[in-house]
């Protein structure tokens, strides 16, 4: 019983790690400059499906065929290289969804990318989604939450029980060898 429940805090104690390493890379690089995002749109289908989860990092650089992450206006988009002009800060790509039969109307500048996909998983961008929502958080964080708190004040109450009624016995046979 003690390998199962060491074995499910630790797979906890992972997702969690998880769960934050995502949080924290979907609104900031501040961890090696990865990046993450959920994939919206189906333009890079079937490599990246919809509901991906995707972690992009920087590059020193990039080559024609790569897929890559980048700011469009208010969007974010993942594309895959399909060409390139210019060199170092003034580079431009031309981009295309595996998808889309057109490339790209707008170029990308270098300065617009956020990196390289380097990890792709399935699926999981959906839940960060619904985690978003009011009732993904209460479902996802506040009810777990609850339930924690719940099992660990129950195991606080009964070592209170146990400590008091050990301060009732000693007090009893206190009495008793008193008499």
């Amino acid at each position: 019983m003690k390998i199962i429940y060491f074995g499910l805090k630790s797979i906890i104690i992972l997702l969690l790690a998880l769960v934050a390493l995502t949080l924290v890379t979907a609104s900031t690089s501040v961890i090696g400059g990865v990046r993450s995002f959920v994939v919206q749109t189906g333009s890079m289908e079937p490599q990246i499906p919809v509901g991906s989860l995707i972690y992009v990092q920087p590059s020193l650089n990039y080559k024609i065929g790569e897929i890559i992450t980048f700011k469009r206006g208010d969007l974010t988009v993942t594309h895959r290289i399909v060409g390139m002009n210019g060199s170092g800060n003034q580079t431009v790509f031309e981009t295309r969804g595996d998808a889309n039969p057109a490339v790209d109307a707008q170029t990308v500048k270098l300065s617009a990318v956020y990196g390289l996909n380097q990890l792709l998983v399935p699926e999981v961008g959906k839940l960060i989604n619904f985690l978003k929502t009011v009732p993904g958080f209460l479902v996802l964080i506040v009810l777990p939450t609850m339930i924690f708190i719940g099992f660990e004040t129950r195991t606080i109450k009964k070592e209170w029980e146990k400590q008091i009624e050990q301060k009732i016995m000693a007090k009893l046979k206190e009495v008793q060898e008193n008499i």
